[in-house]
């Protein structure tokens, strides 16, 4: 029975830091969060949030 226990631990930890691997270091949207908050402090504009041009209302604003 633990011989069980120590193999389905083994793969889990396995599986998991292979899927670990794959990821990059930063979310993708970092950059975009980043822009939307200069903008934001630039313009002083702390309610309509922008990302250049086009209206970013997927996330709150205290996500920025």
């Amino acid at each position: 029975m633990n011989r069980n226990y120590l193999f389905l631990f083994l793969f889990s930890v396995l599986m998991t830091f292979s899927g670990l691997a794959s990821l990059p270091p930063v979310d993708r949207d970092e950059s975009r969060f980043v822009q939307a908050t200069k903008q934001m402090v630039e313009t002083s504009d702390y309610v309509d949030i922008r990302f250049q041009d086009a209206s970013r209302y997927k996330k709150p604003i205290g996500i920025y």
